[in-house]
């Protein structure tokens, strides 16, 4: 008798093969209609990160009863194969003889291939297809606005781009606050608070990302060069050199991407990978509603979402490996790692964890190891509880890593070896002048405005929030493994306490990651904790309260019962809600624009951060393509031997020729005309080469030894300037050749 096939295996099979078909045909009418673009993308985008991920984590066995859940495994387990497929193309395919293995064909051949397998394995198994459905149980005004909001960042930027009008602005962030403000009551309802997250975190990151045509932020422009690079080459090899190039979740992953779907490799960046990293933040959401409860998990979403690191620039490495971070959390809580296909499972997620970042790789990979430590030294005490951590897993993680990154990036290596010597160093450092450059106590002595102040007293508050709820969660497992009962997730305590270690040990001294960043990745695992460190507060006040009215005679039925916690503990979370919105306003440079002049783009056009406008770039590019000395390598030090032409700028100005000259790849040398430890310009000692000008980056009014290194005076850069040398001129940017330098 013929066995029934699954009506969902149908379904979703006939949907792939479909979708297929059209990512195949769409390559060759690419100049037929202006919607073919549009309908490659969305089946390219549905093929690569949403369909391999959703077959996989049905065969593997994942089986969660909320669509929200399934879409975040179907998601990171697609970004996971598509990551491997990177690997599998360039180390498999290329000794086979495959000149370009990052070209269409191979990676379209390989990915249809693998869903055509993934298919098959489905429908011998006999395993069932079926995907939870979509419930949006609430106001459909409150859905509908939740829905609209990411829209309406678009529009806020449209405002400022096209009519120079910050209106918009003004009433998106006005609109993720009152979200905010309305979590912390029933308005916003528990069923909406995943879409509510996931919402407020696409549009504040989108009204970042979609100010400029180019990626946003420091390293991303290194990662941008690099997959550019790959785009060009099709070709990906560890021996290409650099760490960041081994990374190839930020660089042949987007190339790929962008190579399969036809988009440009900047919307790649700017719209998937926002997408994408918009889900960190959901998944935390789930995570710590079991961990904890609802609303704890609400407000520590909100509080990582809010933090200026989560979306004040593009996703690059440490943002995307948090994607993966969150993936192995929701595995290991949802449905355990004790079957071979989940284990499978969290391989794969620990294999992109590898590509993604060296730095969230060893922090995780430590703090597993002192988490194990820590639980068998409660075991050995008297400690009778399970638990799902073994030593082999920080082993094996930290040892596949090291092993790939002596292969890939053997640098790397070395840089990781040295930073015991280097925290000597800065222990050095740190006595004598008092504060280590990057560290948390150079950040808290840097603040002198009164906003500032605040946002840094925001932070220092909740970080001793963090502190609290950590060492109320510790305590309470203790006391439930002391009493005989189930600790609950000790794991996840377990983790954390190695983590708020290093957040606290980032104050002083750094490693190889400056404490704002340090403090942005341990909110992946500690954000909730603030919440919980709020609650203790108020649940303790109120305690207090009840016990001083008993004490008093205050005996009404309400005091007896509680009834003073039981208020503090209704309202203490609109309070929390005021301090997140006030993080936000702070953080957006909404604050700042309500009170004078933001520091942010958003706000203010002149403002002289990291956000490249069009024609910045263009200079830059007009550089790089009429300098005839400049060459560019498929390689790292491809041409050792090569004549090297200095460019001569501003910090920020550095960072813009990352991705379009990267030092190492091209013969270019970018050298700082003024710097923290050189603050003022000597135009004697530019040599031959080129100076590079942003007017952004010019106050023509103020004294250049007044200026942070970011800026110029308008005094220097007409020294640098003559009648004769300006090469380049335009409302945006001016460059100079320092061959004919006029010194005064």
């Amino acid at each position: 008798m013929a066995r029934s096939v699954d009506s969902g295996v149908v379904a979703f099979g006939g949907v792939v093969l479909g979708l297929l078909a059209v990512f195949w045909a769409t390559p060759a009418l690419q100049d037929v209609g202006a919607l073919v673009p549009a309908v490659r993308a969305f089946a390219g985008l549905f093929l690569i990160l949403f369909a391999p991920g959703a077959l996989l984590a049905r065969l593997v066995g994942v089986r969660p009863d909320r669509f929200g859940v399934f879409a975040l495994f179907a998601i990171t387990l697609s970004f996971g194969v598509l990551t491997l497929l990177n690997l599998f193309v360039s180390f498999v395919l290329a000794p086979l003889g495959v000149a370009e293995p990052l070209s269409f064909l191979p990676l379209a051949g390989v990915l249809s291939a693998v869903l055509a397998a993934l298919l098959a394995a489905i429908h011998v198994t006999g395993t069932s297809m079926s995907i939870p459905p979509i419930r949006l149980r609430g106001s459909p005004a409150v859905v509908l606005g939740l829905v609209a909001l990411p829209g309406l960042a678009a529009a806020a930027v449209i405002g400022v781009d096209q009519f120079g009008t910050h209106l918009g602005m003004f009433a998106l962030l006005g609109g993720v606050i009152a979200v905010t403000l309305l979590a912390a009551t029933r308005l916003v309802p528990g069923s909406l608070a995943p879409l509510a997250v996931f919402s407020v975190s696409l549009s504040v990151l989108l009204h970042r990302n979609l100010l400029t045509d180019h990626v946003v932020g420091a390293d991303i422009q290194a990662s941008y060069f690099l997959s550019d690079l790959l785009l060009d080459t099709h070709y990906w090899a560890p021996d290409m050199g650099g760490s960041m190039m081994s990374l190839s979740v930020v660089t042949s992953v987007p190339a790929s991407i962008t190579m399969l779907t036809g988009l440009d490799l900047a919307t790649t960046y700017k719209v998937v990978y926002v997408f994408l990293f918009s889900l960190v933040p959901v998944g935390l959401f789930y995570v710590n509603s079991r961990v904890f409860d609802d609303r704890i998990a609400l407000f520590g979403s909100l509080f990582f979402v809010f933090y200026h690191g989560s979306f004040y620039f593009t996703p690059g490495k440490q943002l995307m490996s948090e994607l993966v971070v969150v993936a192995m959390l929701l595995l290991v809580v949802y449905e355990g790692v004790d079957t071979a296909g989940l284990k499978a499972a969290l391989g794969i997620f620990a294999a992109t964890l590898i590509s993604a970042h060296y730095g969230m790789t060893y922090a995780i990979g430590l703090s597993l190891l002192a988490a194990v430590a820590g639980l068998g030294i409660v075991r050995r005490l008297g400690g009778d509880f399970d638990h799902d951590l073994s030593i082999w897993q920080p082993v094996v993680l930290l040892g596949a890593a090291t092993a790939f990154y002596a292969y890939s990036a053997p640098d790397l290596v070395d840089r990781l070896g040295a930073l015991p010597f280097g925290i000597v160093d800065q222990l050095v450092t740190l006595a004598i002048t008092g504060a280590v450059p990057g560290s948390g106590a150079s950040y808290v002595s840097g603040e002198t405005g009164l906003l500032d102040s605040l946002r840094l007293y925001l932070y220092l508050l909740l970080t001793g929030l963090i502190g609290l709820g950590l060492a109320r969660d510790v305590l309470g497992r203790l006391d439930r493994i002391r009493t005989g009962a189930d600790p609950g997730y000790v794991e996840y305590a377990a983790l954390a306490v190695p983590l708020f270690a290093f957040l606290g040990s980032s104050y002083f001294v750094i490693a190889n990651l400056w404490a704002d960043r340090v403090y942005q990745l341990v909110l992946t695992i500690l954000a909730p904790y603030a919440a919980v460190g709020f609650a203790t507060v108020f649940g303790g006040a109120g305690a207090v309260l009840d016990r001083a009215s008993a004490a008093l005679g205050r005996t009404s039925r309400a005091a007896s019962d509680g009834g003073v916690r039981r208020r503090l503990g209704g309202a203490h979370w609109t309070l929390l809600a005021v301090v997140l919105a006030a993080v936000l306003a702070l953080n957006s440079g909404l604050a700042f624009a309500l009170v004078g002049t933001a520091d942010a783009s958003g706000f203010n056009a002149e403002t002289n951060d990291l956000t490249f406008n069009g024609p910045e770039r263009e200079a830059a590019d007009w550089l790089v393509d009429n300098a005839t000395a400049i060459e560019r390598y498929d390689r790292l030090g491809a041409d050792d031997g090569a004549a090297t032409l200095p460019i001569y700028t501003e910090p920020r100005s550095y960072q813009l020729f990352r991705a379009v000259a990267l030092p190492g790849y091209t013969n270019v040398e970018i050298r700082y005309l003024k710097s923290q430890w050189r603050p003022t310009v000597f135009p004697a000692e530019v040599e031959e080469g080129y100076v590079f000008v942003r007017q952004r980056s010019v106050d023509p009014d103020a004294r250049s030894a007044d200026l942070p290194p970011s800026m110029l005076s308008g005094s220097t850069v007409g020294n640098l300037s003559g009648p004769r040398n300006v090469v380049y001129a335009s409302e945006s940017a001016r460059i100079m050749d320092s061959n004919t330098t006029a010194v005064p």
